[in-house]
């Protein structure tokens, strides 16, 4: 799946390598494990039935951010679906250090890329369901990045949980 975000350098393969091993170092070794801790993950009240995925897949998605009119960054996160959805989200919607967004017709959301992926381990690499901005090292919710703008921002964290479609020999 393309990154979203800043392009990749000459050290992305070194970097990938790192997080490649904080992630087995950080009890996302067995498939199925839903935190990097020991945590229960909470969800929020569901507002449609999710419909089952036989073919599990991640969304990127980006939001303009605008200050007196003047668009200046975008907020991306990530979803498991790519149904229209409303605020709060169904499950599998990682916030990425912002707010729920809603998606669809009216809404200036856009889908950048979506790919099959390992949800275990998008789960293991940030809880998803949870929206926190209090900056509190070690918080499930964070993917790692625990203070924002000073150890990462929105697209990293998606990066992070994107590295879910990697399978195989595949890249994420």
């Amino acid at each position: 799946m393309p990154k979203v975000g800043f392009p990749l350098r000459q050290g992305a393969p070194f970097l990938a390598a790192l997080l490649f091993g904080a992630i087995n170092s950080s009890g996302c070794k067995e498939s199925g494990s839903l935190t990097q801790g020991k945590a229960t993950p909470t969800a929020p009240p569901v507002t449609a039935a999710p419909t089952p995925n036989p073919t599990p897949t991640l969304h990127a998605w980006a939001n303009p951010i605008t200050i007196a009119g003047i668009r200046f960054a975008d907020h991306t996160w990530v979803t498991a679906y790519d149904a229209p959805s409303m605020c709060p989200p169904v499950p599998a919607y990682w916030y990425s250090w912002g707010g729920c967004h809603a998606t669809g017709s009216g809404t200036t959301a856009t889908a950048l890329a979506s790919h099959e992926a390992d949800l275990p381990v998008a789960r293991c690499i940030c809880q998803p369901d949870v929206e926190d901005y209090l900056p509190s090292p070690g918080n499930p919710a964070h993917g790692g990045i625990d203070i924002y703008g000073i150890t990462g921002v929105c697209h990293q964290l998606s990066n992070r949980i994107l590295f879910a479609t990697a399978g195989g020999a595949a890249r994420p």
